[in-house]
């Protein structure tokens, strides 16, 4: 993504972070003023915490919803996260966004308006067996039954 980025603009200065984000990684993730975050977070309570964050300190941010597992390019959106529709992501953020923070809209988020053909399956390999009293992104993997484009494909 980053090299793709630069070559369709070569102009920007991307700082890519490949982290988990929590309360104690906020400052790290979101120090330096950038001028754009984009959010790419599948979990929902992190991904409420982070866009929390983002607001409070004023920041430009772009949050991908309920684009995974899509194929058809032409029904990608962005609009404001009140606008989305037929994303239950969004409509669960959004929901608590409003209930536990008081936050009614104000953030783009990038959305599909394609209807979820297949059924995501959860991921429960080896390591999710042995360690499943411990956090891990394991918890959170969904894994697509074909191949096809990818969000972070879609965000460029």
């Amino acid at each position: 993504m980053l090299g793709t980025s630069c070559n369709i603009f070569p102009e920007c200065q991307i700082d890519a972070r490949e982290l988990l984000y929590d309360s104690s990684s906020e400052e790290e993730i979101l120090s330096g003023n950038p001028d754009f975050v984009l959010d790419c977070i599948e979990n929902i309570d992190t991904k409420v915490s982070f866009l929390v964050a983002c607001v409070r300190r004023g920041l430009n941010v772009l949050s991908a919803t309920g684009a995974g597992a899509r194929t058809d390019l032409t029904r990608i959106r962005v609009v404001d996260l009140r606008e989305s529709t037929n994303d239950p992501l969004s409509r669960s953020v959004r929901h608590h966004l409003r209930k536990d923070y008081g936050i009614e809209g104000g953030i783009p988020v990038v959305f599909s308006l394609e209807k979820l053909k297949v059924k995501l399956h959860s991921f429960k390999g080896p390591s999710w067996e042995e360690d499943k009293d411990k956090p891990s992104y394991l918890d959170k993997v969904r894994l697509l039954p074909f191949k096809g484009p990818t969000r972070r494909h879609w965000l460029i």
